[in-house]
């Protein structure tokens, strides 16, 4: 029996591992995003059932025969859409994997159609409450693989009241609920790293476009204020004056400037600013005034 349970659950883990690579190509489609901003209409919600219903089918389709009964994956789609999309999509999602288990009962066993059936509906269904629970978030790793464990107990509990007879129902949950426990838990926890890591990517990346933004206005900032027109006095020949500046960064806060003070007398500027970026440009445009503020004055 140990080498039975071994070789069925090998051979989920694979399947699972498909249905993981597929979810992760989806994080990287417009459509997904769009899922993320949690302002879908109500066709990205359409989809997003049809896509996590053909999960749950997948998962109908990809189950193991062991014990005389079919172990599979099939709640997995309908739980990943509650915990995207809530309730709404969570349910849909789980009618059509719950409603194409309960058309197919004679190939993946009609002594279960009826609990598995209904138990596909209700993991959509707690999964967006859990969704809803935490103000609209994806639930923690942790927290995922929890749930999915202790609804997997909860589907077994179902075959337990519903199936007949009890007898034979007991034999088939003590068969096979710790390889659906088990796979379906490795299964959410996979989706929930990949979900949390894609977010993680997301905010280094709007992170990375701000402080790019940041030292593009710095560097338009330091280049507007520092004299570029040279010979910067034309009608006078006593004297030429040329600056250069050139940063080790992408913006300095190091600065240059020169100015007439009467006919007789030029003020030359160079300033050592401590800091990079859009505060050191910030502080080199402050100080620059000032200077020139105090050098002018009569």
């Amino acid at each position: 029996m140990d080498k039975e349970f071994f070789m069925v659950f090998i051979e989920l883990f694979e399947y699972v591992c498909v249905l993981i690579v597929i979810i992760y190509i989806l994080t990287r489609t417009k459509l997904f995003q769009q899922f993320e901003t949690k302002k879908y209409t109500l066709k990205h919600q359409g989809l997003m059932i049809l896509i996590f219903g053909l999960l749950s089918i997948y998962g109908n389709f990809s189950g193991v025969k062991f014990f005389g009964v079919i172990v599979n994956t099939r709640d997995l789609g309908p739980i990943i859409a509650g915990f995207l999309g809530g309730p709404v999509a969570g349910i849909g999602a789980g009618i059509i994997g719950g409603f194409h288990r309960y058309l197919n009962k004679v190939f993946y066993g009609e002594f279960t159609a009826v609990p598995c059936s209904i138990a596909t509906v209700l993991s959509g269904l707690f999964a967006g409450l859990i969704h809803i629970f935490i103000k609209r978030k994806t639930p923690s790793t942790r927290i995922g693989v929890i749930f999915m464990a202790l609804f997997e107990v909860f589907h077994m509990f179902l075959v337990l009241a519903i199936s007949k007879p009890f007898s034979t129902a007991l034999k088939v949950v003590l068969e096979v609920s710790p390889s659906m426990i088990i796979i379906n838990s490795i299964g959410i926890g996979f989706f929930l790293f990949i979900i949390h890591n894609y977010r993680k990517e997301q905010q280094v990346k709007s992170e990375k476009e701000k402080i790019e933004n940041e030292l593009k206005v710095a560097h338009e900032i330091q280049a507007n204020m520092l004299p570029m027109i040279f010979p910067p006095f034309p009608d006078r020949h006593e004297f030429d004056i040329f600056a250069l500046m050139d940063p080790a960064q992408e913006v300095g806060g190091d600065f240059y400037d020169f100015f007439l003070i009467g006919e007789d007398k030029v003020c030359i500027i160079i300033g050592d600013v401590s800091g990079k970026g859009l505060p050191a440009a910030l502080f080199m445009v402050i100080t620059k005034t000032l200077l020139k503020t105090e050098s002018l004055r009569d």
